[in-house]
């Protein structure tokens, strides 16, 4: 749910409206890999690796709020919309990739017509 704590409960509800309660959404995340295919394997990355990792970031939040399982929204410092979460997943997934893959995009979906998607356009 969104809020910011520095707002009283009358500007959060004009802001956020309903969003400003507890709700349940059921995640799916597209991960976008680029890299030089590996003639033996056939692959750009081991994708079970890539799901394991995908797995330790996001394995709290199935059943969990996420008002509690990311620290950067329990503190306030940002808020759960889901261009936040790609974002969030991006910057932490980036790293645990082997080197010779890049993570290209994160798509998140809060529902099977509704997401939002971050790539580090700067290629940085």
């Amino acid at each position: 749910h969104y809020g910011r704590p520095e707002w009283d409960h009358a500007r959060n509800l004009e802001v956020f409206g309903a969003q400003l309660e507890p709700h349940e959404h059921r995640w799916r995340v597209e991960i976008v890999l680029a890299g030089v295919v590996d003639p033996a394997t056939g692959w750009i990355a081991d994708l079970g690796a890539v799901d394991t990792s995908v797995e330790g970031l996001l394995g709290p939040w199935d059943g969990g709020d996420l008002n509690v399982e990311i620290p950067e929204v329990e503190s306030g410092e940002l808020q759960p919309s889901t261009e936040n979460v790609a974002r969030w997943i991006f910057e932490r997934l980036s790293p645990l990739l082997g080197s010779g893959t890049r993570l290209l995009e994160v798509r998140v979906f809060e529902s099977p017509d509704l997401g939002a998607s971050y790539s580090d356009a700067a290629g940085g």
